[in-house]
């Protein structure tokens, strides 16, 4: 009942305003960081349409149809990888090996469409979906492997891509045990069926884009009364972090890792607005600045509602001390800023002493004691301890 050439093609224009709309927004904002490879991405969609437009209307034993095609299902496989290196990027991991990976697959599968043609094989590579599939799960693992996990739209964005993923995967399956003409694989992996995923996961996936690039240029492009440079992103932070612990324990110097966070962020913004809650992770960003030691490392946690400070502290009481200044000055500050609210404040410490010299141990139980200062009502600051980590730093060596 449902008009097999219609169907690819409304999803085709669809994909097409998504992709320009993207391009032409990004155009205007000038975003960095993943958002580039992200247009990228979109630009090899736009790439991956025309040249199946091109494939579609030209003889499919023709020389420029052939190399449409081939030029079609290799930009469909970057467009996928870019997704991936596009999170990589965002978390701060390495793009070299990832990119070489990427484009040796959108090429391979591009020569294996031409030699699949030249052979007189169908159209329908299977190598290309499993390809697919495997890049957008790869997305998936990317998005949750790091900072960007914070954002709850990385979450939405993950669990649509694997479900691209899984069909991509299952389709490539079909058509390699029951064959492209296989009733299986018209019905449920068909044109139709596929158009139908890309019309409303790939939708649904373009959507969460748009709203997670707008929330990491808010979460990092604001305007901060203090020199950028003071406070270091979430991956130079970790990196700098690690130099620190590495010179402290050669010396068996004692490093507090603190966390503070501002409790229940997102309830205050759907409450008072946006900008009220972006106006708090400003604050509490100045504030961290302004009342940690000069000395000390100052960066931006896994989300914006975290901020942590990592220095020397000759002990636990001076820990303490420094944690509750810090405490003490972000509040004092919220109570200054008389158009913000008062939000829950959690500040958890992790030392050295107890929990060893790995960076990103301390800043994982830090902020687990955080989430449990803010809770109390007892406590302004909470000191971590084994069970915030989930796991003992020094393991008894077996007999």
């Amino acid at each position: 009942m449902i008009d097999v050439g219609t169907v690819p093609f409304v999803s085709s224009v669809v994909m097409l305003t998504i992709a320009v709309v993207y391009l032409g927004t990004f155009l205007i904002r000038r975003d960095d960081g993943g958002a580039r490879i992200w247009a990228f991405g979109y630009l090899l969609t736009i790439l991956a349409i025309v040249s199946y437009a091109v494939w579609a209307v030209g003889d499919p034993v023709s020389g420029g149809s052939i190399a449409a095609l081939a030029m079609a299902q290799g930009a469909t496989v970057g467009t996928s990888g870019c997704f991936a290196l596009g999170f990589l990027a965002y978390n701060g991991r390495p793009l070299e090996g990832p990119s070489f990976v990427v484009t040796a697959l959108a090429l391979l599968c591009a020569a294996a469409s031409v030699v699949d043609a030249l052979t007189g094989g169908s159209p329908e590579q299977p190598w290309t979906w499993a390809c697919v599939g495997f890049l957008s799960l790869w997305t998936t693992v990317a998005a949750l492997r790091g900072p960007m996990r914070g954002f709850s739209g990385t979450w939405l964005l993950a669990a649509t891509a694997a479900v691209q993923g899984l069909f991509a995967l299952c389709r490539a399956g079909a058509y390699v045990v029951a064959g492209p003409d296989s009733e299986a694989a018209r019905v449920w992996f068909g044109e139709v069926s596929n158009s139908f995923i890309i019309a409303t996961f790939g939708v649904a996936f373009s959507i969460f884009i748009f709203v997670l690039r707008t929330a990491v240029a808010g979460a990092h492009g604001r305007g901060l009364a203090i020199e950028s440079d003071e406070i270091l992103d979430n991956p130079a932070l970790r990196r700098q972090l690690r130099g620190l612990l590495r010179r402290a324990t050669a010396r068996m110097e004692n490093v507090a890792v603190i966390a503070a966070r501002i409790d229940a962020l997102e309830e205050i913004a759907g409450a008072f607005g946006g900008d009220i809650s972006e106006d708090m992770v400003t604050a509490l960003r100045q504030a961290a600045r302004y009342f940690a030691s000069p000395l000390a490392l100052v960066g931006e946690g896994e989300d914006p509602t975290v901020v942590y400070v990592a220095t020397v502290a000759p002990s636990q009481a001076d820990a303490r001390r420094q944690a509750g200044l810090l405490y003490r000055g972000i509040v004092q500050d919220f109570i200054d800023g008389r158009d913000l609210v008062l939000p829950g404040i959690g500040v958890g410490v992790a030392l050295s002493q107890t929990l060893g010299y790995d960076g990103e141990a301390l800043m994982e139980a830090a902020r687990a004691a955080a989430v449990e200062a803010a809770a109390n009502e007892e406590a302004s600051v909470e000191f971590a301890s084994i069970r915030n980590l989930g796991r003992d730093p020094f393991p008894a060596e077996p007999a």
